[in-house]
């Protein structure tokens, strides 16, 4: 199985750290930790990439240092995980590694993070992305970290449709706001996440009164009983106060649209008791009667 932090996982396995350690780094992370064969799997396949012999004594822990390190850099290269390296060594001074540092800081972060994933989940640009996230939280996020986060901590090129069934099993708290930014567009994801949106009003009536209609036609179907019928006329009402909205909002009669608008606001509907609570009411009733 394939994952899309796939790179991080390498870069903690080149790490040399336990099974136990990579367990813990990921739960304190809040990031899926593939199963102990996968992280073997792995293992395998950086010691069958290594150049040189003293490489995979260093892997498999049979020395306790690089004696080589710009050669074992130009490995880590290789394996596309070299910045990762560099990022957290004597190279952070170098201005080069500030949008893999950054990115780093973002990953960390698991609100922004979880922002990020969804929006590249969507298919949004680096752009789009950039420019939403330094909306919301007033900061400016350069597109070079949104290209090395989407590269080394959510790379969605990497996966199959059978990987994100098998990582959706394994992210289930997440499940359902990653299968809205696959499934929905750019607006409903933003939504969702508690950004802006640029929904048209038209286009917000327009979805009101489909949904209404099809929900209305989903309770008219369902059967005869109280609770059907109740719901099939509230969505009936709503369809048709999104109809009369939507033609006189079309028609430009906006004082006619603005002034019912102001009554809806203005009325209180009565709200009704469901079916449950009329049964429960009458069983009262049968138990004074009864006494």
């Amino acid at each position: 199985m394939k994952y899309p932090h796939g790179r991080y996982l390498d870069f903690l396995i080149t790490k040399r750290h336990s099974y136990d350690a990579l367990v813990e780094i990921c739960h304190e992370g809040n990031i899926i930790c593939p199963s102990e064969r996968q992280i073997e799997d792995r293992f395998n396949n950086i010691i069958k990439r290594c150049p040189v012999r003293a490489f995979k004594n260093y892997m498999e822990q049979k020395t306790k240092k690089i004696n080589n390190p710009s050669k074992f850099l130009e490995f880590m290269n290789n394996l596309e995980i070299h910045e990762l390296w560099l990022a957290e060594s004597s190279f952070k001074n170098d201005r080069s590694m500030i949008p893999t540092i950054k990115a780093i800081e973002l990953f960390k972060n698991q609100r922004h993070r979880k922002d990020i994933n969804c929006f590249l989940l969507n298919k949004m640009s680096h752009e789009e992305i950039s420019q939403a996230f330094s909306q919301r939280y007033k900061t400016h996020i350069p597109v070079s970290v949104i290209d090395k986060f989407a590269y080394f901590f959510f790379d969605i090129t990497e996966m199959e449709r059978k990987d994100w069934i098998e990582f959706l099993k394994l992210n289930p708290s997440d499940m359902t706001i990653y299968l809205i930014a696959m499934n929905e567009n750019a607006d409903r994801i933003k939504h969702e996440l508690g950004y802006k949106t640029n929904i048209e009003y038209i286009d917000a009536l327009n979805d009101v009164f489909a949904t209404s209609y099809f929900k209305f036609k989903e309770q008219t179907n369902r059967g005869s009983g109280e609770d059907q019928h109740r719901s099939a006329r509230a969505w009936a009402k709503t369809l048709f106060d999104a109809g009369d909205r939507k033609e006189k909002l079309q028609s430009g009669n906006m004082q006619d649209f603005s002034e019912s608008l102001q009554m809806e606001f203005s009325f209180d509907d009565e709200e009704y008791p469901t079916y449950s609570e009329l049964e429960s009411e009458n069983e009262r009733e049968t138990d004074t009667t009864s006494d």
